[in-house]
């Protein structure tokens, strides 16, 4: 892309990339001034309805004019290509600060608070909701100001209160909403829970929650009763007034949050005013001032100096490996996300970087692994749902997630197989219980061999199943009760089954109650588990 021309921007070179498509330094022509391109991957491109929203939605952020916000400029489509333009910014994020320093220390944390918080409530009074507040979306520019980025990619609120897209998850694990991780009505709270999270993480140089992936952080952010280690257990000089303003920023419940940006902004300004306790660390956001304060302070003495060699070493930036994995970890889409930090592991092999990218990526895809079994598995307790699909699905799993991830497909297989036949032979339970199994030819025989069926015909198929059936329950017999017995349930992927049941029948002249066992057998044909011939089945006391 570099040299091309979209709209009135050339593009000089690339500076960034996430999920949310790769951003180039170009050249306005018409403006004569340098701005940042984010252009839109291809496999979110290929989505019309989603590029209309971007592209609406870009343009409603476009309004946002504010001191602390980086500005969207202009959106567009030109070559195939969906970008929009924003101010350039020459500067760093503060994840790659805290990354480098592990924490900014309270005075530093207490402007960014205040200035982040002014530029949301310019946002939710335009009914933006940025829904993507975290270190890696501030930035602080060469002379110290603090920028919020991304708000070309926020979300707008609609009159009544719903957002654009109200079942999309979108934001980061560590520092998401929990009414926007369980994808329900966002409001500009949610930003305040999220700024919350990044005042935590820049406090005590960690996020509020971790976990072994992606889901088990976002199930603690739902869960009303997990909380973050407190953060004066863990940076001990942070005071009370600070400590309380994030607790109640992150409040699991929006109602008991600063309920306007604005709140949260006067509740540092009131701190603020208070004055800091003595020992309060000033923080490490370096403005020009400040270096040059460090350079005269280190010429002044020796072992000053020695600090000052120290901090501008550290000053100096990370590596290709580790802007490489930085760049990789922003992407909001776990799946690219997971993606990029595989192709980061392979651009740098054997360095501590691609080992973490490989861990983080065998977690999210995992993760992701996880959820989507469960919905199969979900669906395969429907007896109604052709088991086909379902195989299918999973067929189809194997060659999304290969390798490790398969085996772990190949294990969970089989508890599907068992739920399969578990359902089946509830219903059948149920269809006797009901008394309805004396009336329905066509409904037994779905369940009974189509091979079989086809031979003798629904009929002849429906009262074979009746005469076994009959037999275990001593022809006449009322089904008081009936369960499956499933920890004694043995089944052969794509083979066969037997699920043990027990049922308690109520013998019709004398009411005598009796509990009998018995063996549903099933075979898999065609895709799916169906009930044998009468001779395969093995009634038992």
């Amino acid at each position: 892309m570099e040299g091309k021309t979209l709209g009135n921007c050339r593009l000089l070179r690339k500076i960034g990339q996430g999920g949310m498509g790769a951003v180039y330094l170009a050249h306005h022509e018409t403006l004569d001034k340098s701005v940042a391109v984010k252009i839109l991957p291809e496999s979110l491109a290929s989505d019309e309805g989603f590029v209309e929203r971007f592209l609406r939605e870009a343009r409603a952020a476009a309004k946002l004019d504010h001191p602390n916000v980086i500005r969207v400029l202009d959106a567009g489509s030109a070559e195939g290509a969906h970008y929009i333009v924003m101010e350039y910014v020459d500067g760093t994020d503060l994840q790659k600060i805290v990354e480098r320093r592990k924490k900014i220390g309270v005075r530093d944390t207490l402007s960014v608070a205040k200035h982040v918080a002014l530029a949301l409530a310019a946002a939710h009074k335009l009914g933006i909701v940025h829904r993507d507040i975290k270190p890696a979306n501030i930035l602080i520019t060469k002379n110290g100001t603090v920028k919020v980025s991304d708000f070309g990619l926020a979300r707008h609120v609609q009159a009544d209160g719903q957002v654009t897209r109200p079942d999309e998850m979108v934001g980061t694990p560590h520092y998401i909403s929990p009414e926007q991780a369980r994808a329900e009505k966002v409001d500009g709270r949610s930003d305040i829970y999220s700024l919350g999270a990044t005042l935590y993480c820049l406090l005590t140089g960690k996020p509020p929650f971790s976990g072994p992936s992606a889901l088990s952080i976002v199930l603690k952010h739902t869960d009303p009763n997990a909380r973050p280690t407190p953060v004066r257990r863990l940076e001990p000089s942070v005071p009370e007034t600070v400590e309380a303003l994030v607790e109640k920023a992150m409040a699991k419940d929006p109602a008991r949050r600063f309920q306007t940006a604005e709140e949260l902004a006067e509740e540092v300004d009131r701190i603020r005013g208070a004055g800091m306790p003595k020992g309060v660390p000033s923080g490490v956001l370096l403005t020009p001032q400040k270096k040059r304060r460090l350079l005269l302070a280190g010429a002044a003495a020796g072992a000053a100096g020695l600090v000052l060699l120290v901090l501008l070493l550290a000053m100096m930036g990370p590596g290709k490996a580790e802007r490489a994995y930085m760049e990789a970890s922003r992407s909001q889409d776990m799946s690219v996300r997971a993606a990029m930090l595989e192709e980061m592991s392979r651009r740098f092999p054997g360095t501590e970087w691609a080992r973490r990218a490989d861990e983080e990526a065998r977690s999210i895809r995992s993760a992701l692994l996880e959820v989507e079994i469960k919905e199969i598995e979900a669906r395969a307790s429907d007896p109604n749902v052709p088991f086909k699909d379902l195989m299918l699905q999973l067929d189809m799993l194997r060659g999304k997630y290969p390798g490790e991830y398969a085996k772990a497909i190949d294990r969970r297989e089989n508890k599907l197989h068992v739920a399969r036949v578990t359902s089946r032979t509830k219903w059948l339970g149920d269809y006797v219980r009901e008394g309805r199994f004396d009336r329905d030819d066509e409904e037994i025989a779905k369940y009974v061999d189509p091979a079989h069926v086809r031979r003798v015909g629904a009929g002849w198929a429906a009262a074979g199943i009746r005469m076994i059936m009959g037999i275990a329950l001593h022809f006449g017999g009322r089904v008081q009760s009936y369960r499956v017995i499933g920890n004694e349930i043995t089944c052969t992927n794509r083979k066969e089954a037997s699920v043990p049941v027990e049922f308690t029948i109520v013998r019709p002249r004398t009411n005598e109650t009796l509990t009998h066992k018995g063996v549903i057998q099933w075979v898999w044909v065609d895709g799916d588990w169906y009930l044998p011939p009468p001779r395969m089945q093995k009634p038992r006391d």
